[in-house]
C-alpha cells in the first residue's frame, strides 16, 4: 500500500496531503530539469524542509503544537530518524522536533510516514503562522488559573492550512502561558497570551493578558501589552485582527524589517491597539467562540496499578537526587511531572523509544517538549516515580538537572545550519561536560541559572533571555579570522519581569569555557543570600565582569598558538562560511 493511502489520518485533512503531493510533483520537475533549485525552494520551505550546510543534506522541522506528542508519535520520530537520518532528533526552543541529515529524494516518504502518525511539517517554515507554543506544564501547573492547552490548540488548528496566513510579510509566532512565570516566553512572541481568571458576580470569567510584537534576532524587542484582559470568547477575533493588520501593514520589501515588531515600532502601540479594536469589532460575528467549542480542562487522569517500589526505593541515592532535581508536584493530588533533560536538545532513537515506553506505562501515553529543549512526562502517579527513574537511568537520561546550569540550550550551529557563524553546539557540549559535575549541579546558587548558546545573531538559542548568553561571531587577529562569541549576561524571565541580557565583550570560542567558569566562581563567591544572577550583575556592574575576563580576549598569532583559530568540533583553521537563509523564502 502506498504511504499516502492513509492520508485520512493526516492533520488538517486533505490540505497536508495536497501539500506533500505538490512537493512530490515539484521534486520530479526539479530532477527532470524543468525547474531550478531556486524555483523549487518555496515548495519545500513551506513544508519545513531546509537545506543544511552540508551539500545534499536536509533538515525537516516537525510541528509539535503546545509541545504535545503521543507515545506513538515519538516512536514514529524515532523510526524516521533511524531509517532516514542520523538516528537522532533535535528538540527546538519552540517545542518542535527537527530531523537532520535527510536525503531530498526521501523527504516525501518521510512526510508520508509522519502524516500517518498524525504529524505534519506544514507551516513549520515560510512566512506563515508557525506552530503555536504553550507552557509544558499547562494543565498540571499548581499556579495556573486554568489549562491554556485547548485554547492554544484551537488557535493552532484554526490557522493550520489556511492559505490566507501562508503568505504573510514574515513569520508569525504565538505562545500561551498558564501563569505569570511565563514558561512559554510570551514576552518574545508576535502574539503572546497569559491566562487570567476574574470573578464577576460570583462566577469565574476566563481570559488572557495579550502581548504583541516581541521577538529576538538582530533587533530584539520585548512584546507590549495589547490588553490586560481579553475574554476567552474574544481570543480568536483578537488574534485574527492582529494577523489581518500585520498582513496589510507589514513590510514586504525588506524582510529584515518585516516582523510585526517593526509595525508596532512604526505606528506606536496606541494606534495599533485602536486598529485592533476596530478590526475586532468587525470580526466578532464571524469568529467561533473557543469556550463553546473546546473544553477548558482535560480533567484529572485516572491512576493505573503499578508494581511495588522494590528495585529503586526512596533510599537509593540516585533516585533521591533525580527526584529532587527533575520531579515537581502537579495540581492533581498524587501525581507528579518528571522532566527529562536532553543534552543540547538531542535525543537518540533508542532514547525516544525508551521515553515512549515510559509514557505508555506511567504517563497516559503522552508527553510534551519544552522551551528548554527537554521532554516532560506529566500525570505520573507518585507510586510510579521509581520505575520512571529506572527507565530513564537505563536510557542515560538522569544525569542533568532540569533547568539547571548544565541544562544548556543550544541551536545546531555549524553542525547543520547554513546561517551559523560558529559551532554553537560544539561549544555547548564543552560547557555541559564541565558543568555536569555535581559540584555545579548541586549548588543551590546555580540551580536555576540558564546558559543559552546561538551560533549567529538570529538567536535560535534564545541567548538574549539567558543568565549567561553566547552569540557566535567572527573576529580578526593577525590577518586571519577566528571563531568567537559575544558574551551576554543578566537576562531573565521571571514573574516580576522579562529583560534582555546585556553585552559584555567578545571572546575567542576556545576561551569561552574558562570565561564561564570564572563567571560562575565570581558569582558563587560574591553573591548575597538568595541573590539571583541578574541582580548580582546589576550590583556588581558590567565593568567588573569585563575586567574579570579581559585577559581571555587576547589572541596571539597562529604561528605561536593556533588553537584560537580552530572552532570547536573542527580540526582545521577557521573559515567563515555562511549561506543564504531560507526562513523567509
Amino acid at each position: 500500500m502506498p504511504e499516502h493511502d492513509n492520508a485520512r489520518q493526516v492533520p488538517a485533512g486533505g490540505l497536508v496531503t495536497v501539500a506533500i503531493r505538490n512537493l512530490e510533483g515539484e521534486l520530479l520537475r526539479l530532477r527532470s530539469g524543468e525547474i531550478t533549485n531556486d524555483e523549487f525552494r518555496p515548495s519545500r520551505t513551506s513544508l519545513g524542509v531546509y537545506g543544511q550546510r552540508q551539500p545534499e543534506e536536509y533538515m525537516v522541522r516537525v510541528r509539535v503544537p503546545c509541545g504535545s506528542l503521543t507515545s506513538e508519535q515519538l516512536r514514529c520520530l524515532a523510526l524516521v530518524a533511524r531509517e532516514y537520518g542520523n538516528n537522532a532528533a533535535h528538540v527546538t526552543t519552540r517545542q518542535n522536533v527537527q530531523l537532520h541529515w535527510l536525503k531530498l529524494d526521501k523527504v516525501p516518504e518521510v512526510l508520508w510516514r509522519l502524516a500517518r502518525a498524525g504529524l505534519t511539517t506544514l507551516q513549520s517554515g515560510g512566512n506563515s503562522v508557525r506552530t503555536v507554543a504553550a507552557c509544558p506544564m499547562a494543565g498540571a501547573c499548581p499556579r495556573e488559573p486554568f489549562d491554556v492547552t485547548p485554547y492554544a490548540q484551537a488557535v493552532d488548528g484554526h490557522y493550520l492550512g489556511d492559505d490566507a496566513v501562508m503568505h504573510l510579510p514574515r513569520k508569525f509566532k504565538a505562545s500561551f502561558s498558564g501563569c505569570p512565570a511565563d514558561c512559554a516566553y510570551t514576552s518574545i512572541q508576535d502574539f503572546g497570551a497569559v491566562a487570567v481568571a476574574r470573578q464577576e458576580n460570583g462566577t469565574e470569567r476566563r481570559g488572557f493578558r495579550v502581548l504583541l510584537g516581541g521577538g529576538l534576532g538582530v533587533y530584539p524587542r520585548l512584546a507590549e501589552p495589547l490588553e490586560d484582559f481579553v475574554p476567552e470568547e474574544d481570543l480568536l477575533p483578537t488574534c485574527e485582527a492582529v494577523l489581518r493588520l500585520f498582513n496589510r501593514l507589514g513590510d514586504r520589501k525588506n524582510k529584515q524589517k518585516a516582523r510585526l515588531k517593526f509595525v508596532l515600532q512604526r505606528l506606536g502601540l496606541e494606534e495599533f491597539r485602536r486598529l485592533v479594536q476596530e478590526e475586532r469589532e468587525a470580526l466578532r460575528a464571524e469568529a467561533k467562540l473557543l469556550s463553546d467549542t473546546f473544553p477548558p480542562d482535560a480533567g484529572v487522569p485516572l491512576a493505573k496499578p503499578h508494581p511495588s517500589e522494590k528495585a529503586e526505593g526512596p533510599a537509593d541515592p540516585g533516585y533521591v537526587r533525580w527526584r529532587r532535581w527533575n520531579v515537581t508536584a502537579q495540581r492533581q493530588q498524587g501525581y507528579s511531572t518528571a522532566f527529562v533533560p536532553l543534552s543540547l536538545g538531542d535525543i537518540t532513537s533508542e532514547q525516544m523509544e525508551a521515553v515512549a515506553n515510559l509514557a505508555d506505562l506511567y504517563a497516559e501515553g503522552a508527553l510534551r517538549t519544552s522551551q528548554q529543549q527537554d521532554i516532560v512526562l506529566r500525570h505520573v502517579p507518585n507510586s510510579a516515580l521509581p520505575e520512571v527513574y529506572r527507565g530513564l537511568r537505563n536510557a542515560s537520561l538522569t544525569d542533568i538537572r532540569a533547568a539547571g546550569v548544565a541544562d544548556v540550550t543550544s541551536c545546531p550551529g555549524t553542525s547543520a545550519c547554513s546561517l551559523s557563524l560558529t559551532a554553537s553546539k560544539g561549544l555547548a557540549r564543552q560547557l555541559v561536560e564541565r558543568l555536569r559535575d555535581e559540584r555545579y549541579q548541586e549548588d543551590p546558587a546555580l540551580a536555576g541559572l540558564r546558559i543559552k548558546v546561538s551560533g549567529c545573531p538570529d538567536s535560535c538559542g534564545q541567548h538574549h533571555l539567558a543568565d549567561i548568553g553566547l552569540q557566535g561571531c567572527a573576529l580578526h587577529a593577525s590577518g586571519r579570522l577566528y571563531p568567537a562569541f559575544q558574551l551576554f549576561i543578566g537576562g531573565e524571565v521571571t514573574e516580576e519581569r522579562t529583560r534582555f541580557a546585556q553585552t559584555v565583550l567578545k571572546l575567542p570560542a576556545r576561551r569561552v569555557p574558562e570565561a564561564v567558569a570564572r563567571l560562575l566562581a565570581f558569582y558563587r563567591s560574591q553573591r548575597q543570600p538568595e541573590e539571583r544572577f541578574s541582580a548580582f550583575v546589576d550590583r556588581a556592574g558590567l565593568d567588573q565582569f569585563r575586567q574579570l575576563l579581559a585577559d581571555l580576549t587576547h589572541v596571539t598569532p597562529p604561528s605561536q598558538d593556533m588553537r584560537n583559530f580552530i572552532d570547536w568540533d573542527s580540526t582545521t583553521m577557521y573559515i567563515l562560511q555562511r549561506g543564504e537563509g531560507e526562513c523567509a523564502v
